[in-house]
């Protein structure tokens, strides 16, 4: 399978969030493929679609929009945004990238997802949350400070 056709086939299944999305993982990724997130570091495919399969319990309807994804010479790469599909209280949307490496066959061998942790979850613990925006506003007002 091509590069193209791998990063296409990988990006529909995001588009496509669901358990039985996730089956379709096997065809498209090595055996021991790497995982990455802000939160995460795992080797085999197993483990990553533990992760994956581990939203479905932890959000009401985990969904993927994918805007847009394109290939490199030397990696895949796909701008997403996550929504928690929370019908009720404050949702939980954020975008991300996720960096695609591929083996000589086409075959997922790495995938690491960038995305800030930071402002998505630990904005939300109360008392982590309000230390995190108390720094945020005091470095934004260095910075304008700096600009006058």
């Amino acid at each position: 399978m091509s590069r193209q056709d791998s990063l296409r086939d990988y990006a529909a299944i995001f588009s496509d969030f669901s358990p039985g999305a996730l089956a379709r993982l096997d065809a498209l990724c090595r055996p021991d493929v790497t995982f990455r997130d802000p939160f995460h570091e795992v080797t085999g495919l197993e483990p990553m679609r533990a992760i994956f399969a581990a939203m479905f319990d932890l959000f009401e309807a985990p969904a993927f929009t994918v805007r847009d994804f394109a290939l490199g010479a030397d990696h895949g790469f796909i701008l997403w945004t996550f929504d928690d599909g929370a019908q009720q209280g404050e949702p939980m949307r954020f975008d991300g990238t996720s960096t695609l490496t591929f083996d000589g066959e086409g075959r997922v061998a790495a995938h690491v997802d960038h995305w800030d942790a930071a402002g998505a979850i630990h904005e939300r613990v109360p008392l982590l949350g309000s230390a995190i925006r108390l720094v945020n506003r005091r470095i934004a007002a260095k910075v304008r400070q700096a600009g006058d």
